[in-house]
């Protein structure tokens, strides 16, 4: 603005006027208005481009023999009002964000008292004396429609109407301005349409500061506060721009409504009594390099269609929740940081969306985020981190996309969803919670592509209630206890993952779940690879499970395993003495296990277990291929062992029942070659009859007469034999 009109003329007040608003009704667009420090109680609306700043030539410093025709408001005087802000009416907002943060979700996070939470901020900012405070008192406020305009280094104040002015304010009433003039005027003259009254109520119908309905009007350096409303309000086509400005000791700092945008840098929003920034309807403001901290409330609520970029910001410290995206909201945030808020860092609900890009949330006492009632926001590059309770809570059909994100030693659950959501995570890390990894549970569902679970405190996945996530390409590892956890009708599919280096079981799959496995490695559980027992039911295709001590595979309590073209090294134990467990081998492939001391099979089938094996091999055993209990009932089809079933377990001498079956439509070779071979015998017997009763015949005995025949040649052995 200062390179449009270089030639602007230079006015000051008090001196070529006695008051600021006789100065602007007064001078030609793109004039200067130069104030001396003190207060101005005026109210008043800037229509045409100028420039008020505060006068660069005035003495930082007013001694006693300074001309009583520039009176100073001393520090003192401004330290001297008191901050008696109430609450303002209860936002249904508010109620909603609390109840939505009483989950069914295991863990609290530890609170603080209710008296603590009603105690006053103290972050009142004190101007020096040599501030130049443009001050109304509870009726009207600073307006500005023009299309350009600068105010740089000014206070903009509106006190309480009680609170009289000293004498040494600049006072209006040389201009009819005063309380009560014709000017005056108990309302902003606006009405902000929208379908999220509860979020107006607290703010628009309150008298603010500063008003912004229309132009550009820039701000730099000042600071502004209320004490009867929000600091500034911005409807219309409003688009001020803030530069390094201060909003404190009001019940908000700004509201955004209609078509209202505007940009703000480095400005701060600190010690707001209610909340921080209101952004309503088709508000799409830009914020870079702002700190909103220490609401009352909510640091920045975003609602109604909004939309608002937020560019290297801090949101923290905010006494109920950072920030809040509700009623199909779509701002951006970029680089920015939400921190230590009491309640939520983030909450995102009723069809909110919104996108998230190397932002940080962490060390809020309640959950990292919130996802609720059919949100779908967007995370790229986040971390969550050592947040109270969980770090990402996926709730009421929501979903999300989370791509290339950490989340990480939150004290609960790193990753919990529940109530039909779906989000998706691609890339993300979950590590180092106090409880699962991943929690999904009430209906759940979800899918991860190439995402790392590791050194999880209970479990690395988690899922029950008829969950039933997707899990691709992924990395379970190092979970203090269990790597998989599925119970209570979960349900579950895991597709080319690695599952290794569990403190206890691998896999634990209970309580009706059922799991599908296809393309899965599982490794190295300390405690023992794979358990089904009552009444869950694994299927695995084309995994491998290596060999895990004391057992690789364990099916119990009737529990259900079928695998197809697997690769088994260890123990496979089918055990069920009350009831019945089965399991169904096709195509595979079982190793013993590689225990130089011990001498054990790779199938173990005890009492009431109920087994087939089809196409099987089995390698590498030391002293049997399958162990058999005389109560348990086997069937092979076309397995090749290298050694015989042993029938003998427990020194039970009943044999056991073995039935070798035959798959249908298919060539029994073991039985041909049997044919085969009984027919080579018989048919050897009877070339050797043949050939016997051809050898033998009568000869006459020494001195039997003998009757000549034929003349013959009788070889000496022969003879000798006669």
């Amino acid at each position: 603005m200062d390179n449009q009109k270089p030639d602007r003329q230079e006015y000051r007040v008090p001196g070529d006027f006695a008051t600021l608003s006789e100065a602007i009704r007064s001078v030609d667009p793109w004039a200067r208005i130069l104030l001396a420090p003190g207060v101005y109680a005026e109210s008043f609306q800037v229509e045409q481009p100028i420039e008020v700043l505060r006068d660069p030539a005035f003495e930082p410093c007013v001694s006693e023999g300074v001309s009583a025709d520039i009176p100073v408001e001393r520090a003192n005087d401004v330290d001297s009002e008191k901050k008696t802000q109430e609450e303002t009416v209860e936002s249904v907002l508010s109620a909603f964000a609390k109840s939505t943060l009483e989950k069914t979700v295991d863990g609290s996070a530890e609170r603080q008292e209710e008296d603590e939470a009603s105690e006053p901020i103290s972050s009142e900012w004190k101007p020096d004396a040599n501030a130049v405070i443009i001050e109304t008192r509870g009726v009207g406020a600073i307006r500005f429609s023009a299309e350009q305009a600068l105010f740089r280094g000014i206070t903009f104040r509106n006190c309480k109407q009680e609170e009289r002015p000293s004498s040494k304010f600049y006072d209006s009433n040389e201009d009819g301005m005063e309380d009560g003039g014709d000017d005056a005027d108990d309302t902003l003259g606006i009405e902000v349409s929208s379908d999220n009254s509860e979020l107006n109520d607290a703010l628009v119908n309150l008298t603010p500061a500063v008003v912004v309905t229309e132009g550009s009007a820039i701000f730099e350096d000042c600071v502004i506060s209320s004490q009867t409303g929000c600091g500034m309000v911005l409807i219309g086509e409003a688009s001020p721009i803030l530069r390094r400005c201060r909003f404190s000791h009001s019940a908000g700092a700004l509201q955004f409504s209609q078509q209202s945008q505007g940009t703000f840098d480095k400005c701060t929003f600190v010690g707001l009594d209610v909340r921080g920034i209101l952004l309503v309807e088709q508000a799409d403001p830009t914020f870079r390099d702002c700190e909103i901290a220490e609401c009352r409330k909510e640091g920045v609520i975003i609602a109604g269609g909004a939309k608002g970029v937020f560019l290297n910001c801090v949101i923290r410290d905010n006494r109920l929740i950072n920030t809040v995206l509700v009623d199909h909201a779509d701002p951006t945030f970029g680089n920015c940081r939400f921190l230590n808020a009491r309640e939520n860092g983030l909450l995102i609900a009723k069809e909110a969306k919104g996108t998230f890009e190397d932002c940080e949330i962490s060390g809020n006492r309640s959950f990292g985020v919130t996802i609720d009632e059919r949100s779908d926001p967007s995370f790229s590059r986040c971390r969550f981190t050592d947040n109270w309770k969980m770090g990402v809570l996926c709730d009421h059909e929501s979903s999300g996309t989370f791509d290339t994100c950490e989340i990480r030693q939150n004290r609960s659950s790193n990753v919990g969803v529940v109530h039909e959501s779906k989000p998706v995570f691609r890339n993300c890390s979950m590590s180092d919670g106090r409880d699962e990894g991943v929690y999904i549970a009430e209906c759940g569902f979800g899918t991860f592509e190439n995402c790392r679970f590791e050194r999880n405190h209970t479990s690395n996945i988690r899922v029950l209630q008829e969950g039933g996530p997707k899990f691709v390409g992924c990395t379970i590892a190092d979970g203090e206890k269990l790597g998989i956890h599925v119970i209570e009708f979960g349900r579950a599919s895991f597709e080319s993952c690695t599952v290794r280096g569990s403190g206890e079981e691998s896999i634990f799959v209970s309580s009706e779940a059922k799991v599908k496995f296809q393309q899965m490695r599982i490794l190295d559980g300390r405690k023992g690879g794979v358990i089904i027992r009552d009444s869950a039911k694994l299927t695995c295709e084309k995994t491998t499970i290596q060999q895990h001590v004391p057992f690789s595979i364990g099916v119990i309590e009737k529990g259900v395993l079928e695998c197809s073209d697997c690769d088994l090294y260890g123990r496979v134990i089918v055990s069920e003495p009350d009831s019945t467990a089965s399991a169904s081998f096709r195509g595979c492939t079982f190793t013993a296990p590689d225990q130089p001391n011990r001498k054990q099979p790779s199938l173990v089938l005890d009492a009431g277990s109920q087994t087939e094996l089809f196409e099987c091999r089995f390698q590498k055993s030391r002293v049997a291929d399958i162990l058999v209990d005389p109560k348990a009932v086997m069937s092979q089809v076309d397995t090749m062992s290298h050694r015989r079933v042993l029938g003998m377990l427990w020194e039970r001498d009943r044999l056991p029942v073995v039935e070798k079956k035959r798959a249908e439509g298919a060539i029994h070779w073991v039985t041909v070659r049997n044919v085969v071979l009984w027919l080579l015998l018989l048919l050897v017997i009877v070339v050797a009859l043949v050939m016997e009763s051809n050898s033998f015949k009568k000869v006459p005995r020494r001195g039997s007469r003998m009757i000549p025949c034929e003349p013959s040649i009788v070889s000496q052995e022969t003879v000798r034999h006669v």
